[in-house]
C-alpha cells in the first residue's frame, strides 16, 4: 500500500463501526503522510482494536503523530510499529501511557527497549495489563536507579509512592496538625 492509499484507508477508517483488527505489515510504504493519517483516523475511530503497522518509511513525525493522538483513544489495546524511531519517539509513548489506560501491547520490532525508558514503557504497559491504580504525577519522578533495574521494579515502586502519598493525603484530611 502506498501513502495514497493509506489516506484513503483512513477516511474509511473514520467511519468504520465493524474492523477491529487492521494489519498492514507486508510490504507497506504508507510513508509519514499516510501513517498521520491513520492516526489521525483513530480520533473518530472507535473500534479498532488492533494496529500492525510494520512500516519501514515513518519517521519520528509519524510516531509522534501517533503518541499524540493515542492519549484520547479508548480502544486501541494493541499497536505494533517497526520502530519509534529513538529517544524522542519513546518519550513521546511514555506521555501517552501516562494518560492512556486502554494501550496494553505495543511491539517495536526494531527498538531495543532495554534501557532506562524502555523499562519505563514496559512497566506503564503492565500497569494497563493489570488495570493497576498508580498515580501518574510520580512517572517523572523516578530514581535512575529504579529504572535501570527493569518494569517490575519500576511497577512496585510506583505502587508504593501512590500508596504512601494516598495515605499521607488522608492524614491530612483528618488530622490537621500532620
Amino acid at each position: 500500500m502506498t501513502g495514497e492509499g493509506a489516506v484513503a484507508l483512513a477516511n474509511a477508517l473514520r467511519t468504520n463501526t465493524a474492523l477491529t483488527n487492521l494489519d498492514l505489515s507486508g510490504g507497506n510504504e504508507i510513508g509519514d503522510n499516510g501513517a498521520q493519517e491513520l492516526a489521525r483516523a483513530l480520533t473518530e475511530n472507535r473500534t479498532l482494536t488492533r494496529l500492525d503497522l510494520n512500516d519501514p518509511t515513518m519517521t519520528l513525525s509519524a510516531v509522534t503523530t501517533f503518541a499524540l493522538v493515542l492519549r484520547d483513544n479508548r480502544s486501541l489495546a494493541h499497536l505494533r510499529l517497526r520502530s519509534l524511531c529513538g529517544s524522542l519517539g519513546r518519550q513521546a509513548m511514555v506521555e501517552t501511557l501516562r494518560r492512556n489506560s486502554t494501550l496494553t501491547e505495543l511491539e517495536v520490532a526494531e527498538d531495543d527497549l532495554s534501557d532506562e525508558r524502555g523499562n519505563l514503557l514496559r512497566a506503564l504497559l503492565q500497569i494497563n495489563r493489570e488495570g493497576l491504580d498508580v498515580d501518574d504525577a510520580f512517572v517523572f519522578d523516578l530514581p535512575d536507579r529504579v529504572l535501570r533495574l527493569g518494569p517490575s521494579a519500576i511497577v512496585e515502586w510506583l505502587q508504593r509512592r501512590t500508596e504512601t502519598s494516598r495515605t499521607k493525603s488522608w492524614w491530612k484530611r483528618w488530622v490537621p496538625w500532620w
